[in-house]
């Protein structure tokens, strides 16, 4: 309960949950050192819409032993301006941590940061790095290390033939997660690529890049001369997930 509450103060966000959240040691055990924390196996965590969870591993020593010791993370953003935008927290669920010995004095805890992103009343602004809160034996951190959080990006294609004989019409079109609104944001004006793999191939090339227009939009035309799939691809970007569209298969002329 002392690691959340610090959180509190820091986000000016307190679930529910917190007021029953256990400290992570037992009186009777020694100094506990924290070895290793990884959150989502290092990746940047994406979350769109729907609700999901995020994996962790937290790695720790004790000097007496690791008995009846846990380890979890929470996630943190400082509120930007306290007046007008709160910051977020999501928090490690604790009463369902793995915990698995190393050796006598060592434990790993794999666990997860459920989230409900409406619930959890993630603001649209909160898309950066955050802070990662480690609570393992007697050790507290408030912030150990950050992870970035983004919003997730989809990218869709479509293709429609033209008036020209063996010319077609590809159209992508790019939104992003709205989590404030829980629906899709059209993400307008970004750099999207179109590529193309031979039939057979296992690698794409890029043909060109375009930018969405402010509805999220895209088109190009373009005339197969060879078997093969052509998609839309968008890299991401601090705050958005990257993306690819399905395949458009042409079997060429």
């Amino acid at each position: 309960m002392r690691l959340r509450t610090t959180l509190a103060a820091a986000t000016g966000v307190l679930a529910l949950s917190a007021a029953v959240a256990p400290l992570a040691h037992a009186d009777d055990h020694g100094t506990t050192t924290i070895n290793r924390v990884v959150v989502n196996d290092g990746q940047p965590v994406v979350i769109g819409n729907s609700p999901t969870s995020i994996p962790f591993s937290v790695t720790f020593s004790d000097t007496t032993g690791t008995d009846g010791l846990i380890g979890y993370v929470d996630l943190w953003h400082a509120s930007p301006h306290p007046k007008t935008q709160p910051g977020g927290s999501l928090l490690g669920d604790w009463e369902n941590v793995d915990c698995h010995p190393v050796d006598a004095t060592t434990v790993t805890c794999d666990g997860t940061v459920p989230v409900e992103p409406q619930e959890d009343v993630l603001r649209n602004y909160l898309a950066d790095d955050w802070n990662v809160a480690v609570n393992a034996g007697s050790s507290t951190v408030t912030s150990y290390s950050t992870v970035q959080v983004k919003r997730e990006a989809k990218l869709q294609a479509g293709v429609v033939p033209t008036a020209k004989p063996g010319k077609y019409k590809l159209r992508g079109s790019l939104t992003r997660a709205d989590w404030e609104s829980g629906a899709s944001q059209d993400y307008g004006n970004r750099p999207v690529k179109l590529q193309f793999r031979k039939e057979g191939g296992t690698k794409y090339s890029t043909v060109d890049t375009f930018t969405t227009n402010d509805a999220g939009l895209v088109t190009t035309t373009v005339k197969p001369t060879e078997g093969g799939s052509y998609r839309w691809s968008f890299a991401g970007n601090a705050s958005t997930g990257a993306a690819t569209s399905t395949d458009l298969y042409f079997d060429g002329v």
